[in-house]
C-alpha cells in the first residue's frame, strides 16, 4: 500500500489566491491567510496614509460677473469696468443680453483704439432700436453723449474737445492717478496671488512625492513576501513531486513484476480507504501513463518519468495561471509603479476640477495665454515689417552701388541717375505693405466686401480671353483672387514691388508698372473691364483726367470701369478715417467726379454706395429730421463706387 506523506498542492486554489490579492491591492486591501480582507495601512499611521488632503488653491477675483440686472442705473454703475468687462456689463445692464460677437469685437476695437469713449458706446446702445425697446434708465448719460456726438462734427467738434479737456483737466489728472494706484493695488494683488498658488502647488507636489515613496516601499515589501510565498509553494509542490515520483517507482516494479489485475483493483481499494476520489482518480491517471513509459522506454523509465512529470507540472502551473496577468505583475513590481494608486490619484483629480477648484484658475491661464498670442502675433507683424523693410533697402541700395560701379570712376550718365533717383519712389513700399495689414482688413475681408463687383462685370461678359480684366492698383490680389476662383482672366498693375512680389508668388498675373504709361501701351478697344479700388484719390485732379481718357481708350464699347473710394458724404470717414492713409490727396465726392466721368465720355455712370455703418449704432430717438440727418452725416455709408459703361 502507498501512502502520500505530504498534503496536496491545488495549483487552482494557489493562483486564484494570487489573482485575488493582486485584485485587491488596487482597493487598497489584502487578503489574510484565511481569505479575510484586511486594509492596506494601519488607520491613523501617517506613513500608510496614501490619500492626499484636498487641494486649496488661491482664487483670482473675477470683477464685473453677474452685473446686476435693472430698470435704472447711474453713468457711474458703468463706468468703474474697463475693456471687455464694461462692454459685457453694457450689453447685459442695457439690453439684458450678453453682446453678439459681431458686436462685442466692433465695440471693443473702437474703445481700445480711442475711436469711441465708454458714454458713447452707452448711447449707441441705450438709444438704439433695442434699447429704447427695453427702455432702461441711465442717469447722466444723454449730456457726455451728446457731447461725444459733437465731438464727431469737423472743426467745431475739434474746438469743443479742447474746451471741454482744458475744463476736465483737474477731474482727469484725479482721474489718472486714481487709475494708477488702481493698477498699482491689482498688480500686488495678483503677485501675492500668484505666490500663494506656487507654494501650494510646491506643497501638493512634495507631498505626493513622499506618499509616492511610501506607497513603493510599501509594495516592495509586499512582492518580496508574495515572492517568498510562491517559492514555499514551489518547494512544498516539488517535495510533494519527488515522494509521488518514488511511488511511482515502486507501481513500475510491481507493474514489471507482472503484477496482474486483481492485485491493482485490491490496491485500488486500499488506497480508496485512506485518499479521496480525486486522489484515487490522479492516481489512475499516472498508472496509465506508467505502462505506456513501461511499454515505450524499458529500463530508462525512471529518469525520463522524472523529467517528464517536472515539465508536466510546469505546463500545468503555465495552463492554470494566465502568464500574461503574472507578466504584468512582475512588470508592474519590478518598477515599482501601482496601477491602483494612479488611478486613485485620478479619481482624486478629477474630484477636484469637478467640484470647481481649478476651474477659475483655468479661465485665469486661459486668458492670460490669450493675451500672450495677441502680443505676440503683433509682435510677429512688427518683426515681418522690419524684415520686408530691410530685404526692401538691401535690394535698392544694391541697385544703386551697382548703378555707381558701372560708371565709377566715369561720369554718371543721365539715365542712371534717373534710376537711381527713382529709388526714392519706393523708399515706403515696405511701410505701405505692414499699413494694409494693419488697417486695410484681413483679405478674407476684402474678398467678401468686392464679392458685389462679381455681377457687374459678368453682366458686361468681361473676363474672357478677348475682354480681359485689368486692375490698376491691385495691392495685395484680393480682387484678382476673387476673380480668377471664379475662372475669369484678370491681370494686376501696382507701383508698390513688395505687394507685387507677393501677388506673383500667389500666382496672380501682376507686374509693376504705373497707370497711365502702362494703359497707353494697350490697344484701343482692348479690355472688357478696368476696376481701380481706392485709387482715384492717390492721383492729382490733372493726372486723374487723363486717366480717365486713357481708361475710356482701351474699354471695348459695353465694357465697364470701376472706381472705388472713400464717401465724403460721411462726415466721420471725410474728417478722420479718410487720413488714415497718409498717401490720400483729397476726398472726392461722388457726384462732381461722376460729372467728370460723364463729361470725358463715358456714356453713363451710376453711382453705388457701399459699407454703412451697423445698424445698432444710428441714432434711434430724437426728432425724425434731426435723426435722418445724424444717421445719413456720420453713420452712413463709408465707401461708394462709380460704374462708368462706355457705348
Amino acid at each position: 500500500m502507498i501512502e502520500t506523506p505530504n498534503p496536496e498542492i491545488n495549483v487552482e486554489d494557489l493562483m486564484q489566491r494570487i489573482r485575488d490579492e493582486l485584485a485587491l491591492r488596487r482597493t487598497g486591501s489584502t487578503l489574510t491567510a484565511h481569505g479575510m480582507l484586511r486594509p492596506s495601512s494601519a488607520s491613523g499611521s501617517p506613513s500608510k496614509n496614501l490619500y492626499m488632503e484636498t487641494m486649496q488653491l488661491p482664487r483670482f477675483d473675477v470683477k464685473g460677473s453677474n452685473f446686476p440686472i435693472k430698470k435704472s442705473y447711474n453713468l457711474s454703475d458703468f463706468l468703474n469696468f474697463h475693456d471687455e468687462t464694461f462692454i459685457r456689463n453694457a450689453y447685459q445692464g442695457i439690453l439684458n443680453r450678453e453682446p453678439d460677437g459681431n458686436g462685442l469685437a466692433h465695440y471693443l476695437i473702437a474703445l481700445r483704439s480711442g475711436r469711441y469713449a465708454k458714454a458713447e458706446i452707452l448711447g449707441r446702445l441705450r438709444y438704439s432700436a433695442e434699447g429704447r425697446a427695453h427702455a432702461v434708465r441711465i442717469n447722466g448719460l444723454f449730456l457726455p453723449f451728446l457731447f461725444q456726438m459733437a465731438y464727431r462734427i469737423p472743426i467745431l467738434g475739434y474746438i469743443f474737445a479742447w474746451a471741454n479737456f482744458l475744463l476736465r483737466l483737474p477731474s482727469v489728472v484725479s482721474n489718472w492717478s486714481r487709475f494708477e494706484a488702481f493698477v498699482e493695488s491689482q498688480y500686488h494683488e495678483q503677485t501675492h496671488r500668484l505666490n500663494q498658488l506656487a507654494e501650494q502647488a510646491e506643497k501638493n507636489l512634495h507631498a505626493l512625492r513622499q506618499q509616492t515613496t511610501e506607497r513603493e516601499y510599501y509594495h516592495s515589501q509586499k512582492l518580496e513576501e508574495s515572492t517568498e510565498e510562491i517559492k514555499h509553494h514551489m518547494n512544498n509542490v516539488l517535495l510533494g513531486e519527488t515522494s509521488h515520483q518514488e511511488q511511482l517507482t515502486a507501481l513500475h516494479v510491481a507493474l514489471a513484476d507482472k503484477v496482474n489485475q486483481n492485485e491493482i483493483l485490491v490496491l485500488r481499494t486500499e488506497l480508496a480507504d485512506k485518499a479521496n476520489i480525486k486522489r484515487l482518480a490522479d492516481i489512475e491517471a499516472n498508472v496509465s501513463t506508467i505502462k505506456e513509459t513501461v511499454s515505450s522506454l524499458g529500463d530508462k523509465i525512471q529518469a525520463e518519468i522524472i523529467t517528464g512529470q517536472v515539465d508536466k507540472l510546469q505546463q500545468n502551473l503555465n495552463t492554470k495561471a494566465n502568464q500574461a496577468d503574472l507578466d504584468d505583475v512582475w512588470n508592474k513590481l519590478n518598477v515599482k509603479a501601482d496601477v491602483g494608486l494612479f488611478e486613485d490619484w485620478n479619481a482624486r483629480l478629477s474630484t477636484i476640477a469637478d467640484s470647481g477648484q481649478l476651474a477659475n484658475l483655468v479661465n485665469r491661464i486661459d486668458v492670460f495665454s490669450e493675451q500672450i498670442n495677441l502680443t505676440l502675433c503683433d509682435i510677429q507683424r512688427q518683426i515681418l515689417d522690419h524684415k520686408r523693410n530691410i530685404v526692401d533697402q538691401q535690394r535698392r541700395l544694391t541697385l544703386l552701388l551697382e548703378e555707381a560701379r558701372k560708371r565709377l570712376p566715369e561720369p554718371i550718365q543721365q539715365d542712371q541717375i534717373e534710376c537711381m533717383l527713382a529709388e526714392q519712389d519706393h523708399l515706403l513700399d515696405a511701410f505701405y505693405v505692414g499699413f494694409e495689414d494693419c488697417f486695410r482688413g484681413t483679405r478674407e475681408d476684402i474678398k467678401q466686401r468686392m464679392e458685389v463687383y462679381i455681377p457687374i462685370v459678368q453682366d458686361v461678359k468681361a473676363g474672357g480671353e478677348s475682354a480681359p480684366i485689368l486692375d490698376v492698383g491691385c495691392g495685395r490680389g484680393e480682387w484678382l483672387e476673387l476673380l480668377k476662383d471664379i475662372g475669369l482672366t484678370a491681370s494686376g498693375i501696382d507701383l508698390n514691388r513688395i505687394m507685387v512680389r507677393q501677388c506673383q508668388e500667389t500666382g496672380l498675373e501682376v507686374i509693376e508698372a504705373e497707370a497711365i504709361n502702362h494703359l497707353r501701351k494697350l490697344s484701343t478697344n482692348s479690355l472688357g473691364a478696368v476696376t481701380g479700388m481706392h485709387i482715384i484719390e492717390h492721383i492729382p485732379f490733372k493726372q486723374l483726367i487723363m486717366f480717365f481718357d486713357e481708361v475710356l481708350r482701351v474699354l471695348k464699347p459695353g465694357g465697364v470701369a470701376i472706381f472705388e473710394s472713400p464717401n465724403p458724404e460721411n462726415l466721420i470717414t471725410a474728417s478722420c478715417n479718410f487720413y488714415y492713409d497718409p498717401t490720400h490727396i483729397n476726398p472726392l465726392p461722388p457726384e462732381p467726379i461722376r460729372f467728370v466721368l460723364e463729361i470725358r465720355g463715358f456714356s453713363r455712370v451710376e453711382i453705388k454706395r457701399l459699407h454703412p455703418y451697423p445698424e445698432e449704432s444710428r441714432l434711434k430717438e430724437g426728432p425724425a429730421a434731426v435723426r435722418k440727418i445724424i444717421n445719413e452725416r456720420f453713420f452712413g455709408e463709408q465707401d461708394y463706387a462709380l460704374l462708368a459703361y462706355k457705348t
